[in-house]
């Protein structure tokens, strides 16, 4: 039995430097453990995985420390971790160390990175390593077409992520990986878990599943075939990471960053907008504060430009 507990709060996705401290207190991370084992019905969790991990970890123990302790307890078995989206190397210290026994990281025939540095690190520690995102989060199903997009309800996530001209750069690169594995594989979907399957490495992948077809499917595909040698040195080429995560929520509300991320944005750009609005009343129908707000929203749209 696994679960996530996310952090108290996420870091910018633009941020290359965030902190590791205070995401994830004693306090929180107690309770989260309290709840997840009442909410599952054990009396112990095998794997806690934290849902954000950030590189400065290494150094900064207090997450590791209150984890530990709760394994001691007997409330935790395993300890795994979640690398941030794109970012496999912000894993490989952690896994040289071996202070985890598992992390998480996207990997997929469109990001082969982990495979180098990060997945020889948790060999070298024997530290496990599980495979999120293996179909891109749908892409490599390869059952898109040019009509799928105005499909996608307006919000959704696949939406959001192959907005613009995302979801056409996606579908060529998409393409080409079908043309290549036709003559091996019946599916892109196949190919896409065989290829992740074949690192020795990766011992778990988590791929979404919403019917019993599909879950039969993922079985089968684990039979421990041998993936062509020859295909996979084709898709090497293919490799194509992009991170369409970032920029997704960047935040530009000064009282909302801090020190360090403040001084990294008025390095980017020293302008600091204030909204300021009359308090007045504006009818019965309206917040008194309407000019204020009104400000406020012009300043974020601008900061946003």
């Amino acid at each position: 039995m696994a679960t996530k507990v996310q952090p108290v709060v996420w870091p910018d996705p633009d941020d290359e430097m965030p902190l590791m401290r205070g995401r994830y207190p004693e306090w929180y991370l107690r309770d989260a453990v309290e709840m997840s084992l009442k909410r599952l019905q054990v009396e112990k969790i095998d794997v806690l995985q934290l849902h954000c991990w950030v590189a400065d970890g290494t150094t900064v123990l207090d997450w590791l420390e209150t984890l530990n302790a709760l394994r001691v307890e007997g409330k935790i078995d395993r300890i795994g971790v979640s690398i941030r989206d794109y970012r496999p190397e912000e894993g490989v210290e952690l896994a040289t160390l071996g202070l985890v026994h598992s992390i998480q990281v996207v990997f997929n025939l469109f990001e082969q990175h982990p495979a180098g540095s990060l997945f020889e690190a948790g060999a070298s520690t024997g530290t496990g390593m599980i495979a999120r995102v293996p179909l891109d989060s749908g892409a490599l199903t390869g059952t898109w077409s040019e009509e799928t997009y105005s499909h996608w309800a307006e919000g959704s996530v696949p939406r959001q992520l192959f907005r613009g001209e995302r979801f056409a750069q996606t579908l060529e690169h998409v393409e080409r990986l079908k043309t290549i594995c036709r003559s091996y594989y019946p599916t892109l979907a196949e190919a896409a878990m065989r290829y992740i399957l074949s690192a020795p490495e990766c011992s778990t992948i988590i791929p979404g599943m919403t019917s019993p077809a599909q879950i039969d499917m993922n079985v089968a595909y684990s039979d421990g075939s041998a993936f062509p040698e020859e295909l996979k040195n084709a898709l090497a080429v293919h490799n194509w990471p992009r991170n369409f995560y970032m920029n997704k929520q960047r935040q530009y509300r000064i009282e909302l960053l801090r020190p360090h991320e403040l001084r990294r944005r008025l390095a980017e750009r020293s302008v600091v907008y204030i909204p300021l609005g009359t308090i007045e009343w504006h009818g019965e129908h309206l917040p008194v504060g309407l000019d204020a707000l009104t400000a406020h929203g012009n300043c974020l749209e601008a900061a946003a430009q």
